[in-house]
């Protein structure tokens, strides 16, 4: 049977949603949700649209609405669609924090997406992040059910936000379909639930791994003396890529090897990624890569990865102090490094770059008492993430 897809284009009627740049959010998602449509029928998937029409300028579709007709239809997937405001960049989607499986189909839709437009993957965050605290069509929705900002109709000058928004909606729904695509694929190969109660994955449950002498934990089971492990972490653990290809039916596997990267290198690096951005996601693991990175190709700094790593410098009293504190610890470098580090470090190797130049971050403002760190007296912050803000 079809996998039946409900595409909700927020907004409309009365509410425009935002408005900046002579766009209106309403307008821009009910394009892309059509074009949306359109590709997922074509791919055999049986779709649905909470509207396909704008409004009367006096009517309304409410937030119960909405949900309540996914439900109705026996959704399976839900996917709402939005375009962001604040002066920002980028995209980034929520999933409800009282449904943390839904999860895994925020991310590949947004990761998907993200690097398909070229544009600065914000997060994919738990609803409670948002300004209002919670989504009740992500809450309420039976079915696993995401909501997708675009990008930013009043992002600054220079940004593509705005051109893309304007000018790009085929493309983005293109790219949201290969999200939506990629993550039923991936599902159905690596994520497929059994009926056996004892063959389930429990989420508390990891086996470790140890993968060219670096501990990894990986979700999995054991079951009568045999050990099983999601493939798709393991595989990335190894430094593979793993995607999807609707056409062929088949799981993409692809090696992302780092060049030009010793092996004491890429540990170094895994290990200063686990101890400066533990707690945080992908993308916030990624950024701390990305400054050390930035440090090894700029000349006030050492041009190798582990001398930045270690590098000690005077500070403000006169004092040896190191670059990273937990370098300095006679722990450093025995960590068990997860399989999200590993990937977050293996992106960042690949060339992808989210820290706008920054080659300093700090955690000071969430200490407590908050205290005002040398990076955020001496240099400018260009911009914040999770518990870190950046500075160049």
């Amino acid at each position: 049977m079809s996998k039946k897809i409900f595409i909700d284009p927020g907004h409309g009627g009365r509410d425009p949603g935002a408005v900046a740049n002579s766009l209106r959010e309403s307008e821009i998602v009910l394009d892309v949700a059509r074009e949306l449509d359109l590709i997922l029928k074509s791919e055999g998937l049986d779709v649905r649209l909470s509207r396909n029409c704008d409004l009367g300028a006096n009517e309304r579709l409410g937030i119960d609405d909405r949900w309540r007709a996914a439900n109705a239809w026996g959704a399976d997937y839900y996917i709402s669609i939005h375009a962001n405001a604040g002066g920002g960049t980028g995209a980034e989607t929520f999933f409800a924090a009282s449904k943390p499986d839904d999860l895994a189909f925020a991310r590949t839709v947004n990761d998907t997406y993200a690097a398909a437009m070229e544009l600065r993957n914000r997060r994919v965050a738990p609803d409670t992040q948002t300004h209002v605290g919670s989504l009740g069509v992500l809450r309420f929705s039976r079915m696993p059910a995401i909501l997708v900002e675009l990008g930013f109709v009043d992002a600054p000058m220079g940004a593509p936000d705005v051109d893309i928004l304007r000018n790009r909606r085929r493309d983005m729904a293109q790219a949201l379909a290969d999200g939506i695509i990629r993550h039923l694929g991936i599902e159905q190969i690596f994520a497929k639930e059994s009926n056996d109660a004892n063959r389930q994955f429990a989420r508390e449950q990891t086996i470790r791994f140890n993968i060219d002498g670096i501990p990894i934990d990986i979700d999995g089971y054991i079951e009568n003396g045999t050990t099983y492990a999601r493939a798709r972490q393991l595989l990335e653990a190894l430094g593979y890529d793993v995607g999807w290809d609707a056409d062929a039916a088949a799981v993409l596997v692809n090696r992302k090897a780092p060049i030009g990267v010793t092996e004491e290198e890429l540990h170094y690096l895994q290990q200063i990624v686990h101890d400066e951005a533990r707690g945080e996601g992908l993308e916030g693991q990624i950024l701390v890569a990305n400054v050390v990175l930035n440090r090894v190709n700029n000349p006030q700094f050492p041009n190798e990865i582990i001398e930045v790593i270690k590098e000690n410098r005077l500070n403000s009293e006169g004092k040896q102090q190191f670059q990273f504190t937990p370098a300095s610890r006679p722990t450093f470098g025995s960590a068990i490094v997860n399989a999200n580090t590993i990937k977050a470090v293996c992106i960042a190797l690949s060339g992808r770059d989210y820290s706008q130049g920054a080659l300093f971050f700090d955690s000071a403002h969430t200490e407590n008492p908050p205290r005002q760190s040398w990076a955020a007296q001496n240099r400018n912050m260009v911009f914040e993430h999770g518990r870190h803000r950046f500075y160049v």
